[in-house]
């Protein structure tokens, strides 16, 4: 694996490992309650179901350069983009929004 700077080797295992282990829990409890499920082992499967969402989110904001330094975010030109997106998420139901109602 090659060595990126600055966080995002660490958040990468960090999420990867919370994806192993969330799997591998879910995949216990389903063998052990075989045949025997109840609302419980709903509420969990749509918890886990919102989890491996997260954790996808997780893997795309790697790749979009979660935990790069902010030297890198700036040398890269991305400073504009950033800015831009929250421009929009401002303009689509942020604080502002709020503060006019």
């Amino acid at each position: 694996m090659p060595r990126r700077p600055g966080y995002q080797d660490a958040l990468s295992l960090t999420v990867s490992l919370c994806l192993v282990y969330i799997l591998c829990v879910a995949g216990v409890r389903v063998w052990i309650r075989k045949g025997s499920f109840g609302v419980d082992d709903v509420v969990i499967g749509v918890a886990t179901i919102v989890t491996l969402c997260h954790y996808a989110t997780s893997y795309v904001g790697l790749a979009q350069g979660l935990g790069t330094p902010w030297s890198s975010i700036k040398d890269a030109g991305r400073v504009a983009v950033l800015n831009e997106v929250s421009r929009y998420e401002g303009r689509k139901g942020g604080p502002e929004r709020l503060a006019d109602s």
